[in-house]
């Protein structure tokens, strides 16, 4: 019941930083796309007046700075396709521009700032309250199979020293690694080295994958199989063979499911 709560909480969460963003203008190649979005210190509670700054994401030359309203909105507007970088505090996130415009919502108490709403949106929070009333689980597989195929397959990549790896199985099976490596050096107290040392850490998981979009853009919806859910926002890179992920580049090393 408490799941139920929690779940119907949230999409009323959701649903007013819907209503919040919903005032973003159309983009065209005329006029310019806009990114825009919600800086939250959590997924439901604003962060007002919290600097936001858009860097050129080849040199990372500042563009254009912005502060969140009392809603935690943001916006850049009139910008040409091509690759940006948002940059609060000490978060960064990569967003690339092509032929729509582009809403990335930040998350101040995360790392990386990825915003996942209790790991679901909104219609999955539906169907797990639906779930919830009466005892079944959610379908698992592809709801669209020509773009299935053709997104299937091992995406590999780094993001910082972590190495990320999606595998997205025709057949609907879900699979993900990551191992983030941490290295550093020891001295003496005179400043001479006397040794180095290194770490690493790992984590994974399996599951089922949706997909709903097209080639260019879209996401990725995944239910693992302890229950969890998990969203990932794709979009055609720039380099051949290789999207955004939540922002990181990854590129298809294999068109199977390793």
């Amino acid at each position: 019941m408490s799941r139920l709560f929690f779940a119907i909480g949230a999409i009323a969460a959701i649903s007013l930083l819907l209503a919040s963003c919903a005032t973003v203008p159309a983009g065209n190649s005329e006029t310019g796309y806009t990114i825009h979005g919600y800086v939250g210190k959590d997924s439901q509670t604003a962060a007002a007046g919290t600097t936001v700054l858009l860097l050129n994401g080849g040199t990372g030359k500042a563009l254009a700075t912005d502060q969140a309203d009392f809603l935690g909105k943001y916006d850049f507007q009139g910008l040409q396709p091509g690759h940006y970088q948002l940059k609060v505090g000490d978060i960064v996130q990569d967003v690339v521009v092509l032929e729509k415009n582009v809403r990335r919502d930040i998350d101040l108490s995360d790392p990386t700032g990825a915003m996942n709403y209790g790991d679901v949106g909104m219609k999955e929070l539906e169907a797990q309250i639906a779930a919830a009333v009466s005892g079944k689980a959610a379908p698992a597989g592809p709801n669209d199979e020509k773009l299935a195929n053709q997104i299937a397959g091992t995406w590999w990549g780094y993001s910082g020293s972590t190495e990320i790896k999606y595998g997205l199985c025709p057949d609907g099976t879900y699979t993900d690694f990551s191992e983030s490596g941490y290295s550093g050096t020891m001295s003496d107290s005179g400043g001479n080295q006397t040794g180095a040392w290194g770490s690493a850490s790992q984590s994974g998981g399996q599951g089922s994958w949706v997909i709903q979009g097209d080639t260019q853009s879209g996401t990725i919806s995944v239910r693992y199989n302890d229950g969890s859910i998990r969203k990932i926002e794709y979009q055609l890179g720039n380099d051949e063979g290789c999207y955004m992920f939540d922002g990181r580049l990854l590129c298809r090393t294999s068109s199977k499911c390793e």
